[in-house]
């Protein structure tokens, strides 16, 4: 006999900033409910539930939030500071004016250092923002590459982004395999 398939019909709610709570409860029925119905797709739900740091009823950051950046490989040919990635964080959520911030990544800088830098707010797919953390590298080849440190809460609901920086012109930091988690 074959598989019974039931239709999935996901939860809806307005998003603003004062309703993140409500948002967040109504993610998680929607992803309780994903797994119930999805079969195949549990492994795949278990990855956004671990990417996301996701556990139901719980505000995110109060055991921290993990933001993934997936294993895709960001590069930056050289010369200026360039914007690699960004997720949305409700930094309104933790209750400390100050934040610990790590980042775990692979990392490697062709012919001099390679800066890497954490940065809150600014503009969509810009390198700019609040500087949140900093990290550089000299490895030739991808190498394990992490950063602890601490700032001030930028507190509300904004970007977190990730940007890197060669030294020079014709050289380049690349980064992939990305984890930032704010706690």
């Amino acid at each position: 006999m074959g598989k019974l398939v039931s239709r999935f019909e996901p939860r809806l709610t307005r998003q603003s900033a004062s309703s993140l709570a409500s948002l967040a409860q109504k993610v998680d029925e929607n992803l309780l409910l994903l797994k119930q119905f999805s079969g195949d797709l549990t492994l795949n739900v278990n990855q956004v539930i671990q990417s996301f740091n996701i556990t139901p009823g719980v505000s995110p950051l109060v055991g921290g939030m993990s933001f993934s950046f997936s294993d895709n490989d960001y590069n930056s040919p050289g010369g200026s500071e360039l914007w690699m990635a960004e997720r949305m964080c409700p930094f309104s959520d933790a209750t400390e004016a100050t934040l610990s911030l790590s980042l775990v990544a692979l990392a490697l800088s062709t012919s001099g250092l390679g800066t890497f830098r954490l940065r809150a707010g600014g503009t969509t797919h810009q390198p700019d923002g609040t500087l949140l953390a900093s990290v550089t590298t000299g490895a030739p080849a991808f190498s394990p590459l992490t950063l602890a440190a601490s700032a001030p809460n930028p507190g509300g609901i904004q970007l977190i982004k990730l940007t890197a920086q060669a030294s020079g012109a014709g050289q380049k930091a690349s980064i992939r395999s990305a984890t930032v988690t704010i706690r």
